[in-house]
């Protein structure tokens, strides 16, 4: 492989890559020179990471190493194409005046080319979408690309297109939906062509089933995954949803939970086509700046977004910040909640002197208080004294700096892009940005220091989720000590799931532990079933319960209580009988090995003390658990189906953690846990506790038993999913 060639030099020069990416730029078209399998390559990044970047250095050593075009597959967005086209032209601007190079987009290639222009380095680019993918066609055709052209096609944002198979009901094979047939016939007519998917997601690609020849689809799943790094500076899920959770983090005051009665109002669209924050008789504007109102967190995410934005003007004054609210995907609800932001906003200019000026002082006090904790916890020296950020603050308002900007379709959107930077355009120093979906991939939000997310499907697609978090990038430390994150709690402990198996993932692909699969079941497992897994096929498989498998891990109920009843007494006296058979009295037992068959019986009686509590989905159910705990007894080298048993009794915790999250660790890391991750080997462990359930603990004042599956050192490492429509696992 040529590594010093005109191209690529001159990429490292202007970019001064770094040895990561140097790193993996060269992985990657070493897998493009040398591989002819047709499998796909996937660089794998993180959001808003700097994904292009790593493609564009790619395509330049590819150029130095014989390839002559890239054709390069955009999500279905014009605003986009053409903002991937004004990077291409300023990325190769030398080749491209030095007539080296070539960049068209296709849906404007009309024109013949000849012989000479043929033989340049050609750059052509395309949304996936199916008029724009028949003219890649008619073009691979015209110009017999396939005979005398090396190729790689670049599918930015892979995962839109990777789930494109679905099942013929009358046949009940896989046939391919319009945009991933058109891409499969691309490559197709160019059997020697390099498939390079490119996604921060790639859940869905993964997921693919695999196809024989016979069936005329192109792999999808890929064969090789290059991690893209992300350089210094950048902020990302481990930094929102892991590092926060550290007791003391600086990064503990981002998350500000939205009640579900809030979220209600802000998300559903009823039956009637309207949506609940247009009812009148419970959204009243007269009650925006009072205790009535309904929507307390919108109204201090406004306030805490102008404070810090002031916060950081007195020190930066030409410097411009965005608040992004993204609640729903009907265009009637982002028109109704910007207009009730574009209220709010007016009633704070006006208050400085009317009737509601105390309970704004009393608002804006309790945002600095906040504000100000955190740019401390980040150390920096910056924070000024109330009343000059009260000055700055109302002059705000009266001078216009605030502007609430819907974004509601691809038009708009084309419209508010810079066109140099291809970012969302801030036409005053506080940019409030409404909108849904359009406001997701490939979009970069500048200085975005505040989010209101309420987007809240029952299910949640992992990938979705992911790209919605535009908050992600390249943030200095001075812009995440005002930064605030408003979701509901539900939202935020399924975002922490979904961070941690983003960050298991990527590690085990880094360490090169990801070649063991991915394994699905498609029912639960309970007392009834013989413990076979059934597999499932993975378009039906919710993202959002997924779980990385591997040693050590803990599976265990989170968010519950248990409340007291008779039966509950009952219970509680059935299973102190069954756990006497397995407890000599010692108070730091070992553990004792129990046959899973009769392990069962005892937790389903566990379970019939802890009832979910209503905010909280991350609560796994009885069979659930069981499900895992079939799935663990089953992969072990000796082919006994037991259980290294481990019980404590008399245990006082707090139901909450100081933050206020719900407590998820019952077990202690020197006790019994350490046990369990010491005989669990083979087999897998299951702690049981026994909580006292205190009313000054925060629980309904009744005993239970609180159950934690450790997984085994020799469990198969892989990707584990449960196809439901609700709930996760919470494991650790």
């Amino acid at each position: 492989m040529i590594l010093d060639g005109v191209y690529y030099q001159e990429k490292i020069q202007e970019k001064n890559y770094s040895d990561n990416l140097k790193q993996c730029i060269e992985k990657a078209c070493n897998y493009c020179i040398y591989d002819e399998s047709s499998v796909p390559l996937m660089m794998l990044g993180k959001i808003q990471s700097g994904k292009t970047n790593a493609f564009i250095g790619l395509m330049a050593l590819a150029f130095d190493n014989d390839f002559d075009m890239v054709f390069i597959l955009t999500k279905n967005s014009s605003a986009l194409v053409e903002q991937t086209r004004k990077r291409m032209k300023k990325e190769f601007h030398r080749s491209v005046k030095d007539g080296d190079v070539d960049i068209f987009d296709i849906i404007y290639l009309d024109e013949d080319l000849g012989w000479f222009e043929q033989n340049k380095k050609l750059i052509v680019i395309a949304k996936k979408e199916k008029s724009n993918l028949d003219r890649i066609l008619k073009f691979i055709e015209k110009y017999s690309i396939d005979l005398h052209k090396k190729v790689i096609i670049i599918d930015d944002e892979a995962d839109t297109t990777g789930i494109g198979f679905e099942r013929e009901r009358e046949t009940d094979e896989f046939c391919l939906r319009t945009v991933a047939d058109k891409v499969n016939t691309m490559r197709e007519k160019l059997p020697k062509c390099s498939f390079v998917q490119v996604t921060a997601t790639p859940y869905s690609l993964y997921l693919q089933p695999e196809f024989d020849e016979a069936a005329d689809i192109k792999p999808i799943r890929p064969m090789e995954t290059v991690l893209v790094p992300s350089g210094e500076g950048y902020v990302g899920l481990d930094y929102y949803f892991v590092d926060s959770q550290k007791p003391g983090d600086k990064r503990r005051f981002i998350f500000q939970p939205i009640s579900d009665e809030e979220h209600e109002l802000v998300s559903e669209q009823r039956r009637n086509g309207r949506a609940a924050i247009e009812d009148g008789r419970r959204i009243k504007p007269a009650n925006f700046l009072d205790e009535k109102n309904r929507l307390k967190v919108l109204v201090r995410g406004v306030i805490n977004f102008i404070v810090g934005s002031c916060v950081l003007r007195i020190e930066h004054t030409r410097g411009y910040y965005s608040f992004v609210i993204h609640t729903a995907t009907q265009i009637n609800i982002h028109k109704a909640v910007g207009g009730i932001v574009q209220e709010i906003i007016k009633k704070l200019a006006d208050s400085d002197e009317g009737a509601e000026k105390n309970y704004v002082e009393k608002l804006m006090l309790e945002s600095y208080a906040d504000i100000q904790k955190s740019v401390s916890a980040f150390d920096i020296e910056c924070m000024p004294s109330f009343e000059i950020i009260r000055q700055a603050f109302y002059k705000s308002l009266k001078d216009g700096y605030v502007k609430v900007i819907l974004v509601n379709s691809k038009s708009q959107m084309k419209q508010l892009l810079d066109e140099d930077t291809g970012e969302l355009r801030q036409r005053t120093p506080m940019s409030i940005f409404v909108g849904g979906s359009v406001l997701d991939r490939g979009v970069t939000i500048p200085n975005m220091i505040g989010f209101y997310y309420g987007r809240n499907p029952k299910t949640m697609q992992q990938d979705t989720v992911l790209q919605h978090s535009r908050m992600f990038g390249y943030r200095d430390e001075r812009l995440m000590s005002v930064t605030r994150f408003y979701t509901t709690n539900r939202i935020y402990s399924n975002m922490m799931k979904i961070a941690e198996i983003d960050i298991e993932l990527r590690d085990d692909i880094e360490q090169g532990k990801n070649g063991e699969g991915i394994y699905f079941i498609g029912r639960r497992l309970c007392d009834n079933e013989d413990g076979k897994i059934i597999p499932c096929a993975p378009s039906k498989t919710a993202m959002s319960n997924m779980e990385i498998m591997k040693p050590g891990r803990r599976v265990l109920p989170v968010g519950f209580d248990s409340p007291k009843t008779r039966n509950n007494e009952k219970l509680l006296h059935e299973i102190d009988q069954l756990v006497s058979k397995y407890r000599t009295g010692e108070p730091r037992e070992l553990a004792i090995v129990v046959n899973v068959d009769e392990i069962i019986p005892m937790l389903n009686k566990v379970y019939g003390l802890l009832n979910q509590d209503e905010d909280y989905s991350r609560f796994i159910d009885y069979e659930k658990f069981v499900t895992m705990l079939r799935y663990l007894v089953g992969d072990n080298k000796k082919g006994k189906k037991v259980v290294q048993l481990i019980v404590r009794k008399n245990r006082n915790l707090s139901k909450r953690r100081d933050n206020g999250m719900y407590q998820d660790a019952p077990d202690t890391t020197q006790d019994e846990l350490k046990i369990a991750r010491e005989v669990a080997t083979d087999h897998p462990a299951l702690i049981l506790i026994q909580q006292n359930g205190k009313v000054e603990d925060g629980w309904s004042g009744s005993k239970f038993w609180w159950p934690i599956l450790v997984t085994q050192q020799n469990v198969k490492r892989a990707m584990f999913s449960l196809p439901e429509q609700s709930g996760n696992l919470n494991t650790r």
